[in-house]
């Protein structure tokens, strides 16, 4: 017998089943206890006429309140974090009316003290789950480990940490896109000479970690005869400023979402180079679109922070287990078709 759940009440329930309208709200609300009898008797009722909750409404009617901490980098100045709180707060506008309640906890993502004394700052036990940026991955781990001691779940974006066991991950996989950007740069060099990485950072953070270990393996096993010269942030611009005036540079690739920086440098001077970077922030399409950068690595940040809230939000609602791991996609954009992409992409 298949019957629209939609159209039946507790009330119509009860008097199917022969028990009290109470009984029956205790069972599809999970709340209370009921003897044994009257449970099978409704529970007969309800596979009789196949019933299917509302879960929304079983959620609303348990009056409970879920708050999810998100610990990211400083959006001030920062589109691209700017773009992830985007993602984020899209998906809550979905869940606000469910329950759920968002707390922020930035963090200065170029600062490893400050992102230590943040973390410790979050209290765990007055918060249900968390959103985790593990941007420098030993104090990532620390907080991840003290949020599993607790009995609490977390999802991590934008990077992942070895050993940890979150709720789920979205983000790229860091590694292969390294390996996919030197894939991509050596057709573009015609003579020899050395390769210019930039970190963006003094602090090596996870992140840049691992995208470098990929780009360097990469480079190791295809083009073994190249030489790599890495800076590590461009505060202090001497050695690449040495290094344009000797000429010994064929390429520059840049970890972080600052490539634009590197194509401003060069254009100045009046330097060609192939440079390769991370992120379509406006400044970088801005010098992709003018011929001084070569190609973006587009890892879609609004989503890695809209399903990474979703997929808390419907652990916490309704129990819902999601995917661990789940990669984006490692979008390469050119000068052809920047134009048709969007970091912001819900889904």
């Amino acid at each position: 017998m298949k019957t629209n759940s939609g159209r039946i009440r507790i009330k119509d329930i009860a008097e199917m089943a022969g028990v009290s309208e109470g009984s029956v709200d205790r069972i599809l609300h999970n709340r209370g206890k009921v003897s044994a009898k009257s449970e099978a008797k409704i529970r007969a009722v309800l596979e009789k006429i196949n019933y299917q909750p509302n879960r929304y409404a079983s959620v609303l009617a348990l009056h409970k309140k879920y708050t999810i901490v998100c610990f990211i980098p400083q959006t001030e100045q920062n589109e691209y974090w700017t773009i992830v709180k985007s993602g984020i707060d899209k998906a809550m506008e979905e869940y606000q009316n469910l329950n759920i309640q968002l707390q922020w906890c930035f963090f200065n993502q170029f600062d490893k003290e400050d992102y230590t004394s943040k973390a410790k700052s979050i209290d765990i036990d007055a918060n249900d789950a968390f959103l985790i940026v593990p941007t420098f991955e030993k104090e990532a781990s620390d907080l991840a480990q003290r949020i599993k001691n607790a009995g609490k779940q977390f999802a991590l974006i934008d990077a992942q940490l070895e050993d940890a066991t979150p709720l789920c991950y979205y983000g790229q996989h860091a590694l292969q896109s390294g390996r996919m950007v030197a894939e991509l740069l050596l057709p573009t060099l015609k003579k020899q000479g050395s390769i210019l990485l930039v970190r963006g950072s003094n602090e090596l953070q996870n992140l840049i970690q691992r995208r470098e270990a990929g780009f360097l393996d990469a480079i190791r096993h295809l083009a073994p005869q190249f030489d790599i010269e890495t800076v590590n942030q461009l505060k202090d611009l001497s050695p690449i400023a040495e290094g344009l005036q000797q000429q010994r540079y064929v390429a520059c690739v840049v970890l972080n979402s600052r490539a634009w920086q590197i194509a401003k440098i060069l254009h100045d001077n009046k330097i060609q180079l192939p440079i390769i970077g991370y992120d379509s922030i406006e400044s970088n399409v801005k010098a992709l679109q003018q011929n001084q950068i070569y190609a973006i690595i587009g890892q879609r940040p609004a989503s890695q922070g809209f399903r990474a809230f979703k997929s808390l939000a419907e652990y916490l609602l309704f129990n819902t287990l999601p995917q661990t791991v789940n990669y984006v996609p490692i979008d390469l954009l050119l000068r052809g078709n920047i134009d048709y992409y969007s970091d912001l992409y819900f889904g």
